[in-house]
């Protein structure tokens, strides 16, 4: 394995600073720009986790599920500046793909046989 000298080191940071600077110029972010008073007010996200907060515990969920809702939900709010009366739907979207991720499924171990098996495998 050869290492890179001096000279070597000098070229690949010129051309490192070239290809970030000609990204920067052809890379444009395309964010759009909407009134004010359309974007998610800190006071309606903190009504939506709190509302969170209470299906998580109404539904019996650990708590890793809550803060990767609440987690989405902020990604998604600093992504994409959303309308105030589609904030219910998206927390609840982040909900479910987080009840989705961190919960696991339910298998009942009786599915398929009767009470009385049952009693009777619970006696051996």
């Amino acid at each position: 394995m050869k290492f890179p000298g001096p000279l070597e080191n000098q070229r690949l940071s010129f051309l490192l600073e070239k290809a970030i600077t000609r990204e920067a110029q052809m890379w444009k972010v395309n964010v759009r720009k909407m009134p004010s008073n359309q974007n998610v007010s800190p006071s309606q996200r903190d009504e939506v986790i709190q509302w969170l907060a209470k299906l998580k515990y109404q539904f019996n969920l650990y708590p890793e599920t809550f803060a990767l809702a609440s987690s989405l939900l902020d990604r998604f709010l600093a992504t994409v500046k959303a309308h105030p009366k589609y904030l219910s739907c998206i927390a609840i979207s982040c909900f479910f793909l987080a009840a989705k991720t961190v919960e696991e499924d339910e298998n009942s171990s009786t599915k398929g046989i009767g009470k009385r098996q049952f009693l009777w495998m619970f006696r051996i």
